[in-house]
C-alpha cells in the first residue's frame, strides 16, 4: 500500500468518525413514557363505575315498553252493557211518566254527646255553655252556635241541648249523662 493511499484512508475514516459523531450530538433525547400509576386514583373509579352505571340506566329505560293504555276504570264497577238507543229512549220516557223524582238520603247524622255544661255569671245573668264531644273534637258552644257545621244550638238548659239540624233532618237532643 503506498503512503498516499494510507493517508487517504485514515483521513477518510477521520472523517466517518466526525460525523457520525456530530450526528450522535445533534439528536434530540427522547422523553421516556411516565411509568403508570402503582394504584388508580379512588376518585377516578367512582366516577368510570358512575358513568357506567348510567348508561345501564339508560339503556334499561329505553328497553321498557311504553304503558298501555288501562283496560278498565279502577274507580267505577262494572255495570250492564248500554242498551241500544231506542231501548234507552224508550225506558227513559218510562220511568218519567211513572215515577216520582227520587231524592238522595240524608246524610248520617254524627255520634254526638252531651260532655258537661259550664256556667258563667259574667253581667249578671247565668250564661250557660254546652261541652259537646263528636267528630273526634269537643265543642263548647252557647245558644245560636254551630257544631260540626251542621247542627244549630237552639236551646242549652241545665242538663239537656237542643240542637236543630241545617240539613232539613229532625232536632237532635242531647241529655246530660
Amino acid at each position: 500500500m503506498s503512503p498516499a493511499r494510507t493517508i487517504a484512508l485514515v483521513a477518510g475514516a477521520g472523517l466517518l468518525a466526525a460525523w457520525l459523531a456530530a450526528a450522535s450530538g445533534a439528536r434530540q433525547p427522547v422523553p421516556e413514557a411516565p411509568a403508570p400509576p402503582a394504584a388508580p386514583d379512588p376518585q377516578l373509579q367512582k366516577v368510570q363505575q358512575l358513568l357506567e352505571q348510567t348508561t345501564r340506566l339508560r339503556d334499561a329505560m329505553q328497553a321498557m315498553a311504553t304503558p298501555r293504555t288501562p283496560e278498565r276504570n279502577p274507580f267505577e264497577f262494572a255495570g250492564t252493557p248500554a242498551p241500544a238507543r231506542a231501548d234507552r229512549e224508550r225506558d227513559d220516557a218510562r220511568a218519567a211518566a211513572g215515577r216520582p223524582a227520587l231524592t238522595p238520603p240524608a246524610a248520617p247524622s254524627p255520634a254526638l254527646a252531651l260532655e258537661g255544661i259550664a256556667s258563667s255569671t259574667g253581667g249578671g245573668s247565668p250564661a250557660l255553655t254546652a261541652i259537646i264531644g263528636g267528630a273526634g273534637q269537643l265543642f263548647l258552644v252557647k245558644v245560636g252556635d254551630l257544631v260540626t257545621g251542621r247542627y244549630r244550638v237552639t236551646a242549652v238548659s241545665a242538663g239537656e241541648v237542643d240542637l236543630a239540624d241545617l240539613q232539613g233532618g229532625p232536632p237532635l237532643r242531647l241529655t246530660l249523662r
